[in-house]
């Protein structure tokens, strides 16, 4: 749920409030490790509901640019995700930043537990 989380987030930074219909998750495991560690599938349901509600910004042609987007919005310097990169028809690939990973490996060794996911009601 973080990982989607910081992806809304940039969503609703560049878009703002947009209703996108989808039947797949935002957020997916990638299939090859190769390619990082995650994917963001937002981009191309976006780009048809922007265009639809006639939103769509002049300088997004095609859903390649609305991940573009996302990624500028996110930097390179995020504390979660790191490795953003933009491939295919505009598939997110990102991995879990190292210093993400060394603080809540932190977190358990100090206090036995890992720290509970913060959950939105």
């Amino acid at each position: 749920k973080t990982l989607t989380n910081v992806f809304n987030a940039a969503i609703q930074d560049v878009f703002g409030e947009v209703e996108v219909s989808s039947k797949n998750s935002l957020v997916n495991k990638t299939q090859n490790p190769k390619h990082g560690d995650y994917q963001c599938n937002a981009a191309m349901a976006l780009f048809a509901a922007l265009k639809k509600s006639g939103s769509l910004p002049p300088t997004i042609r095609s859903p390649q640019d609305v991940s573009k987007a996302i990624v500028e919005n996110l930097g390179a310097d995020h504390p979660m995700v790191s490795d953003l990169n933009v491939t295919g028809p505009g598939f997110i690939m990102c991995r879990i930043s190292a210093s993400y990973l060394q603080s809540h490996l932190n977190t358990f060794l100090e206090k036995g537990h890992l720290p509970k996911p913060a959950v939105e009601k």
